[in-house]
């Protein structure tokens, strides 16, 4: 008993532990399955391009059944139809574990089902609301979801990609399905309501409870657990009164809304059971305008029924079947004192309940353009007040909206300020603020690479043909000041003064011969970036720049990382001295010239005596920095190598970034001075550090002829070692070298170079992007860009390359009485900078009014104005018309010192009306794309 007991007790545990396995497993699937929402979702409202998805094991991507849309409504001809059904697959990122219990993402939602049924984790991309648009409330519908396609064969990571092509595919069929766009019995222009079918869907039950709290009392959820399905009947959309015709504050319509426009006027009059009309004949039809803003003149003195459209003039009847009403009017009186219109009829057309009376007059050829009635002169919305038969009872109240002259009509015009010839009435290019992108309307336009200013003032040493030789000798600073402020105990600094340092990894033991040090002269090893030493025989620790005494077979022990939180970064933590000595060394002739290097501290050590083997001299140099400051110690040193060697001409480049310490060495140093003078040996000191007294460092370099430089920070050595280079040599020139630039632009989800070989033509998708910085060419290069699909996110990116060398131009100017030679670059070392629309402050778009921006300009670049043509701006704004727009580009320059920049222009045609024509009788009256939005977005998945 004691055995079996033990057993169902271990039995017990073992499940209880599984069940809490298999628990944890299914929280871990709903927490990335949010991350996965979280990305997918992004992904497809950028509408292009891919992201990385981490996949767990247990995933798959699963066909999860259907959603099939209906619409009920009323086509053009007041035919009313219920027939009109588009189906969309419904797909599945599912997580399934052992004890069959899922977690998915489907339809922009996460889901999860159990034994007990399916539940809702986070919300589908799915909203049913009343929304205000031109000025009406509509019931609206909108859903976004991503159909899923691929494979996943294990955990990792998978790529997930936006198939635009297939998503406006598929976008554009269930749009034209829904609405019997192809239909011969005609399509639906006036929405009344949906019908939403969720049919074997796995999670098919927490859908109806979504659809439930999401409809509240409109529409009729019913779920139908047989067979795995959700119906909502009956979902009311469009505007709130009798739905398929204009609502009350819609009593009158202009068939061409446009401000100012000569057009006609439509009246609809839905009549409600209490009205006083009902069972009356019809005999009279006044119509007031508001005072003083729609013209009637033109139908001043028309006899009859004449300017009437006998198609839209008619009573339609509730029980279906119309009455023509035309031939009913016996005649009309305008007053235009009055704003008023009244139609007489001859009082033989009874009116029922919730009859409709349409009347369309003013009409020139039946089409609503070059009419008799003129339009306000302002877009807006007026009051209307209609009566029936003379009597108050039977008057109504509303408004005859005016849009822009672009065509739109006014209630779905999401730009009425503007005369767009876009998508809703907008410019065919807008702005995507999310995505920091054109949102391009139109099928094709130009793209124009204005200007860059992208270039470096640099000192270009050419080479000489016949001088003497030179020898130079390197004096450089390795005093603690140079690198980070980190000493510890043993130099007593307090604890605020010293590094922390932050190691990856264990300490190690290690043999001195096998550590790659970043100096080695003779038994002193100086500590390489990156790497701490702990010496058993001095009972310390040593970290970067620092000298450490060894035997070359003594163990020591290591640990890799870095120092962090230093009181002082030092002035030259990144070792750019060793950067600016080689490239000094770079501008000299191995075969005539000698070089050498000392490094000094309290104490002189000599890396590298003169000699034409320059790769040694180079090698020689350290990124010690440790001890106090004798300047006198390395000159001496230095001055022992001439003495050596005297054949040459004689130079000594001395850099440091601090005084003798202590001070009594400056005499020591000035003996050391008037030593070179004697022995003809030019001294060129560079002094680093913005807090430096220079004055010493200028009195030795003008004692002997040469020239002090200073430098506020590391980042400058380079030019000014470049500088004295140019001196020596007798051959220095000033130049701006401008840099190798790569443009592209990105259309869609694809990518384009901007060839300047393809200017003037179609952008090329194979083109290189290479040369668009020469400082000689005055024009801007174009492209032309054609088949893009509307609506299009279009971005722009640069990237700058340095040059590795120069070519001259016959370009010059001249700054601070030097000339200066305008180069391009004869080969290229490597990126400078890149930017595309990721960053918001490198790449930004300007519109027509929007103020010209600031930028940062060395001496030599023109502001933004001067790249523009004139015509682009004025008074300090942009200048644009509503089909263009300017896309600015920033990079970093190569030395911080300002703003490089690069300037596009996207010029779009006209005419890709995504609204439809607007002289399309068909289409004037729909509101279909306001009041349902269903966009599916393919999403494809690959785990290769």
């Amino acid at each position: 008993m004691v055995f079996l007991g033990a057993t169902l007790v271990a039995l017990a545990g073992g499940m209880a532990v599984d069940e809490l396995k298999q628990d944890n497993e299914v929280r871990s699937a709903e927490m990335s399955m949010q991350e996965a929402r979280s990305d997918i979702a992004s992904l497809s409202s950028q509408g292009e391009g891919s992201t990385e998805l981490q996949v767990d094991d247990g995933v798959s991507i699963v066909a999860d059944g259907e959603m099939v849309f209906t619409v009920h409504g009323w086509t053009d001809d007041r035919t009313y139809r219920s027939d009109c059904t588009a189906n969309m697959p419904l797909s599945a990122f599912q997580y399934e574990n052992d004890n069959g219990e899922r977690v998915a993402y489907q339809g922009g939602g996460i889901w999860k089902r159990t034994d007990g049924g399916s539940t809702m984790v986070s919300p589908p991309a799915l909203s049913y609301r009343t929304e205000e648009i031109g000025g009406e409330e509509y019931r609206t519908f909108d859903f976004s979801a991503e159909n899923l396609t691929g494979r996943i064969d294990g955990e990792g990571e998978a790529t997930a990609s936006v198939n635009r092509t297939r998503s406006l595919e598929r976008q554009a069929t269930i749009e034209r399905e829904m609405f019997c766009r192809d239909d011969a019995d005609g399509n639906v222009t006036r929405v009344r309501s949906l019908e939403i079918v969720v049919r074997n869907s796995t999670y098919y039950d927490a859908w109806g409870r979504h659809f439930e709290s999401q409809m509240g009392d409109a529409g009729n959820v019913t779920v139908f657990d047989a067979n795995r399905t959700v119906v909502v009947r009956d979902l009311p959309l469009g505007r709130e009164e009798a739905i398929g015709m204009p609502g009350e504050d819609d009593l009158l319509v202009a068939v061409n809304e446009t401000a100012g426009a000569d057009t006609s006027h439509r009246l609809t009059f839905d009549v409600e059971a209490d009205d006083g009309i009902t069972g009356d004949t019809l005999e009279a039809i006044e119509i007031k305008y508001e005072d003083g803003e729609t013209d009637l003149s033109g139908l001043e003195n028309k006899n009859g029924n004449g300017h009437i459209n006998h198609e839209e003039t008619k009573l339609y009847r509730s029980g279906g079947g119309t009455v023509d009403l035309k031939h009913h009017i016996e005649s009309f009186n305008v007053d235009t004192g009055d704003d008023t219109i009244e139609f007489e009829l001859d009082d033989e057309v009874t009116v029922h309940p919730n009859d409709t009376i349409a009347v369309e007059f003013g009409s020139q050829n039946g089409n609503g353009n070059d009419g008799k009635v003129t339009n306000p002169d302002s877009a807006g919305s007026y009051d209307v007040t209609v009566k029936l038969n003379g009597d108050d009872d039977n008057e109504r109240t509303g408004n005859l909206s005016i849009g822009d002259d672009d065509g739109v009509p006014a209630y779905a015009d999401e730009c009425p300020e503007v005369d767009g010839e876009g998508r809703n009435g907008c410019g065919v290019v807008s702005v995507d603020e999310d995505a920091n992108a054109l949102r391009v309307n139109s099928s094709s336009g130009t793209i124009e690479l204005v200007g860059t200013q992208i270039a470096e003032e640099r000192t270009i040493n050419e080479t000489v043909a016949e001088r003497r030789p030179l020898d130079v000798m390197f004096v450089l600073d390795r005093s603690g000041s140079m690198g980070p402020l980190y000493k510890p105990d043993r130099w007593g600094a307090d604890e605020d003064k010293r590094c922390d340092w932050e190691g990856s990894g264990e300490w190690e033991p290690s043999n001195a011969s096998e550590i790659e040090w970043g100096a080695v002269n003779g038994n002193e090893y100086v500590v390489p970036i990156g790497l701490g030493v702990y010496y058993e025989g001095t009972e310390d620790f040593y970290f970067e720049g620092e000298t450490l005494s060894l035997s070359p077979n003594e163990s020591v022990w290591t640990q890799s990382g870095e120092l962090q939180n230093c009181y002082k970064e030092g002035n030259d933590p990144e070792n750019q001295r060793v950067d600016a000595v080689q490239s000094f060394i770079g501008a000299l002739d191995a075969n005539n010239d000698s070089v050498g290097a000392v490094e000094f501290n309290s104490g002189s050590f000599l890396q590298q005596s003169l000699t034409q083997n320059f790769t040694a001299t180079n090698r020689s140099l350290t990124p010690a920095a440790t001890g106090g400051t004798n300047i006198s110690a390395g000159l001496e040193e230095a001055i022992d190598q001439h003495e050596a060697r005297p054949d040459g001409e004689d130079v000594i480049v001395l850099l440091s970034d601090g005084e003798n310490n202590p001070e009594y060495l400056n005499d020591n140093t000035n003996r050391s001075v008037q030593r070179a003078v004697d022995e003809d040996i030019t001294i060129y000191t560079v002094g680093l550090g913005e807090e430096i007294d220079p004055s010493l460092l200028k009195y030795w370099a003008n004692e002997t002829g040469g020239e002090y430089y200073g430098v506020d920070n590391a980042d400058g050595l380079k030019d000014v070692f470049d500088q004295i280079s140019g001196d020596v040599t007798e051959k220095r020139v000033r130049a701006v070298e401008h840099k190798t630039v790569e443009a592209q632009v990105k259309i869609g989800g694809k990518t384009y170079a901007l060839d300047p070989s393809a200017a003037d033509g179609p952008v090329d998708p194979e083109g290189s992007a290479d040369a668009l910085n020469d400082p000689t060419r005055n024009e801007s290069l174009a492209f032309a860009v054609d088949g893009i699909d509307v609506g299009s996110l279009m971005s722009f990116s640069a990237r700058s390359i340095d040059c590795s060398g120069a070519s001259a131009t016959e370009r010059e100017s001249e700054h601070d009485n030097e000339t200066y030679a305008h180069t391009t670059c004869n080969g290229t070392s490597g990126e400078i900078d890149s930017a595309d629309n990721g960053s918001e402050s490198d790449h930004r778009i300007f519109r027509d009014g929007d103020d010209l921006p600031s930028l940062s300009t060395a001496w030599w670049q023109p502001g933004i104005e001067g790249v523009l043509d004139g015509d682009l701006h004025s008074g300090g704004e942009f200048d644009l018309g509503d089909d263009q727009a300017i896309i600015l580009v920033e990079l970093d320059s190569a030395n911080g010192s300002h703003t490089d920049y690069a300037v596009f222009l996207y010029d779009a045609d006209a005419g890709d009306r995504s609204y439809g024509d607007p002289g399309d009788d068909s289409d004037r009256n729909s509101d279909n794309r306001y009041v349902i939005d269903i966009s599916p977005t393919q999403v494809e998945v690959d785990d290769d």
